[in-house]
């Protein structure tokens, strides 16, 4: 393959895994958590301390909210296709970073599949369709394992090895703190003890460019600190670190179910780990990339297994070791022997009538609404490519087979977004509430908020609003209130009088009330 022919294959890829269907699926999960801060961004100017409807927002750092306010600003569009566009760019840029580092260590074929392994794992490809922490977190230390990596094989030193992963994890602690640190020196420290080369870690370049990591979080902490600092930030910080280590459910079967849940975000690729073990695939390998799966093989596995059996861990939380995963498969698949690729090779086939028979069946089965061509359009070019391309790989068929579980992967998505997708995109009501919140009061009048905390539906709501932190904080002459229908009471009593034009909210979530007082 040639390069530019394998870079328009990944493109292709990465666009067919990722665009069908990006904006149908109302908000979910933490999206909101993620996006709410970004509107009070644009709306307010304060890009410092992330609020929540006029709350701080004091849990996380800020990346994600920047990059979402940003989008948003760009497109001047306030869409879900909007929030969620961080994410699927920042696994583009992974795949596209590995990708070009991995060609300069290991055979094309190979750099490939690498990123195309890191794009298609089931977890990360869930998390990289949402505006969440997780996919530009991941992506980031994707990135420092993949030049930390390629410097290390080629015997890069001094700048040339620490610079450019300390900027990508200096960002990576703008995400989401310092976890990735932990899973980046898991990985590096046993390859430079492996190699003789722990003395790299006492260089001046690279304490360098850890504290450069450092200052790149400091640029935004110190400050930021001190705007917070009657709001016991540290405190905050503190709880969120006991809940996620060790404050969560004990019991064998949560921990049971963690870990199943933590296998299935690697599939499908995560089958082929033991290759890292198989003797006659390592011996394919010279010395120094033998070094190199021997010595990073453990950390990822004991560090995949040891954390997540700590309670209070969540399955997603693996997924930063994924990237550097995805980099050891890709080395490892193209030595495989007739065997095993006689096997890949039938399970491929058999995924793909699978997918063709859902193909078939899915439009009359689900009664799906009609879907736009264009949305499925890098789908049918990367059906198009791989069919094209698996005819040409018969001296190369590792990367024949990944070919076929690609386009497999593309097809599946495909049904997912054309037929399934649909009949979930709006189960919350958050769209429908929020259009009926704007269609209740006049467009020119302020829409006054009551402490909504948490509260999705408002993101869809697009008039002007103003945050209240209490009833009895509602301004004079406030005429269209938004509140929780505990707070109707007090906020009568405030303003007096009042009539309730209507209810919004799923009946199983909180409910809000929008109360129209006289003037």
């Amino acid at each position: 393959m040639k390069p530019l022919l394998a870079w328009m294959a990944l493109i292709l890829f990465w666009a067919a895994l990722y665009l069908p269907g990006l904006g149908n699926m109302e908000l979910k999960g933490e999206e909101a958590r993620r996006t709410l801060p970004a509107l009070e961004m644009l709306r307010t100017g304060d890009w410092l301390v992330p609020h929540i409807n006029g709350t701080p927002y004091l849990r996380k750092p800020p990346l994600i909210n920047w990059l979402i306010a940003g989008s948003m600003h760009i497109t001047q569009s306030r869409t879900e296709w909007a929030t969620r566009l961080p994410s699927i760019l920042a696994m583009l840029a992974m795949a596209a970073v590995i990708f070009a580092t991995a060609r300069r260590w290991m055979p094309l074929s190979s750099a490939w599949m690498a990123a195309m392994i890191a794009l298609s794992g089931v977890g990360l490809w869930e998390k990289g369709r949402l505006a969440e922490i997780e996919a530009v977190y991941v992506a980031l230390t994707g990135m420092a394992f993949a030049c930390w990596l390629e410097a290390w094989v080629n015997r890069k030193t001094g700048w040339r090895m620490w610079l450019f992963p300390a900027i990508f994890l200096g960002l990576g602690l703008l995400t989401k703190g310092p976890f990735h640190l932990l899973f980046f020196y898991a990985v590096a420290i046993p390859i430079l003890f492996a190699a003789g080369e722990k003395r790299q870690l006492a260089s001046p370049a690279h304490l360098g460019s850890l504290a450069l990591a450092l200052l790149i979080f400091a640029a935004w902490a110190v400050p930021y600190f001190q705007a917070t600092a009657g709001l016991n930030t540290e405190a905050v910080w503190a709880s969120q670190m006991q809940q996620r280590i060790g404050g969560g459910d004990r019991s064998f079967f949560n921990l049971g179910m963690n870990f199943l849940s933590a296998l299935a975000n690697g599939l499908p690729w995560i089958l082929f780990a033991p290759l890292w073990w198989n003797h006659r695939v390592l011996a394919g390998l010279d010395e120094r990339r033998r070094m190199l799966v021997c010595a990073a093989r453990w950390p990822i596995t004991i560090g995949f297994a040891a954390l997540i059996f700590i309670p209070g861990v969540l399955p997603r939380y693996t997924l930063p070791l994924y990237p550097a995963a995805a980099l050891l498969l890709g080395l490892v698949m193209a030595e495989i022997g007739p065997v095993p690729q006689k096997c890949w090779q039938w399970v491929n086939r058999g995924f793909l009538g699978i997918v063709l028979v859902g193909a078939v069946f899915a439009p009359w089965l689900l009664h799906a609404p009609h879907r736009e061509w264009l949305e499925i359009a890098p789908a049918i070019l990367f059906v198009a490519f791989g069919g094209w391309a698996g005819k040409r790989f018969q001296e190369e068929p590792a990367m024949r087979h990944a070919i076929g579980s690609a386009l497999a992967l593309v097809g599946a998505v495909g049904i997912y977004a054309a037929f399934i997708l649909p009949k979930f995109a709006t189960s919350n009501g958050f769209r429908l509430a929020g259009a009926q919140i704007d269609a209740a009061a006049p467009q020119a009048a302020t829409l006054h908020v009551v402490d909504p905390g948490y509260q999705p539906i408002l993101f869809y709501v697009k008039r002007r609003c103003s945050f209240v932190p209490s009833a009895r904080e509602l301004p004079p002459g406030a005429e269209y209130v938004l509140m929780d229908k505990a707070d109707r009471k007090k906020a009568k009593k405030q303003l007096g009088g009042g009539t309730e034009i209507a209810q919004f909210g799923p009946k199983d979530k909180r409910q809000l009330v929008l109360v129209q007082f006289p003037r």
